[in-house]
């Protein structure tokens, strides 16, 4: 049963596992026909109305990604991709290739492509672990009855993106490459364009990327910085922020000037701080959010996956994996201004 908490801004969908899923991505989208509201994706499919009140969810889907598209939502889960009405009705939901694991501990990442969408995933066995690519069109119907291998070394996705010239990128973990990192730009038909095995260096995941006028950013796990590069995969820059564990999006036409939103975790306890940037990656502002939920002892420990949007009303919305006591994990959720300043429950949405 989910419930949540009122007494603070944050707002908790509370499962209270303890069975190894810390690695599940969270990802969050703002709903905005009819009354509005939000999609949480992680260990469920959570979807509630613009004050962050339940309408439904649907339990124990252990999802990798998240895609909004129009008014239907497409997850990548553990076992299958899954496509459901806004209703939270599943419309269909088709298996995984045979050379892609649905594993407990494979992730998948899905983008929106003209056609349809397509998944990153991994290839079973430790040893010979691929990043694989797998088509789908609006209908669940894939093509791919083996996937399409893009990586040539050991590796496996975190994030998948559709790209302004028709193609896709994908980062993920590779521990067989000169770094730890592995970057690879495909066409839209999954064909190699090219590769980076040697420059990202982050940690063992949490590898996030956000395209904007032709940049591709890359943010990088424990790596306390962004990685920009030009469209042929060249290294333009690598911009350091004395925090770690950085997750940018894009924040136009914002109240203060950012055209990023970025998100760290903080002191000790590493609570979550915003910072705003601008096009150059320069902090202009930022914003502790030190009024934990009651009950977290390590708040964003390191293994809490967190994402952020702008919302809108032109704040953000923001959600996160917290670990109560060291050992559970929640998944907690809240909404501020436009100036990053956290807002309570009975005013979200107005």
């Amino acid at each position: 049963k989910l419930d949540t908490v009122i007494a603070s801004p944050w707002i908790k969908f509370s499962k209270t596992l303890n069975d190894g899923d810390w690695y599940r991505r969270i990802s969050i989208e703002e709903y905005s026909s009819g009354e509005g509201g939000y999609i949480v994706a992680g260990e469920d499919l959570i979807f509630t109305d613009k004050y962050g009140e339940l309408i439904w969810n649907v339990e124990n889907l252990k999802i990798g990604d998240l895609i909004l598209d129009n008014e239907n939502i497409v997850v990548a889960a553990q076992s299958s991709v899954k496509k459901f009405s806004i209703n939270g009705e599943m419309l269909w939901e088709t298996g995984y290739a045979s050379d892609i694991s649905d594993g407990e501990y494979s992730m998948k990442t899905i983008c929106k492509i003209p056609d349809g969408y397509v998944i990153a995933g991994t290839k079973p066995g430790v040893v010979y672990e691929r990043i694989m690519l797998q088509f789908f069109d609006e209908s669940g119907y894939s093509p791919n009855i083996s996937g399409i291998q893009v990586s040539d070394i050991r590796a496996s996705p975190d994030h998948i993106i559709s790209t302004s010239d028709g193609g896709l990128l994908i980062a993920g973990w590779a521990p067989s490459g000169a770094g730890d990192g592995y970057l690879v730009k495909t066409d839209i038909d999954g064909n190699i364009e090219w590769s980076d095995d040697e420059t990202l260096n982050g940690g063992y995941d949490d590898y996030n990327l956000l395209e904007y006028n032709n940049i591709y950013y890359v943010t990088a796990g424990d790596y306390q910085g962004i990685y920009k590069f030009d469209q042929e995969g060249n290294l333009l820059n690598q911009i350091t922020i004395d925090y770690p564990e950085i997750r940018i999006s894009l924040s136009e036409n914002s109240i203060k000037g950012e055209i990023f939103i970025g998100v760290v975790k903080g002191g000790s306890e590493r609570y979550p701080i915003f910072l705003g940037l601008d096009n150059e990656l320069n902090i202009i502002w930022e914003k502790d959010h030190t009024e934990f939920p009651y009950g977290v002892f390590t708040s964003l420990s390191s293994n809490a996956d967190f994402d952020i949007i702008h919302t809108n009303d032109l704040g953000y919305a923001f959600a996160s994996s917290l670990w109560m006591n060291c050992c559970y994990n929640d998944i907690w959720f809240f909404k501020t201004d436009p100036y990053g300043n956290s807002v309570q429950r009975s005013s979200f949405g107005d």
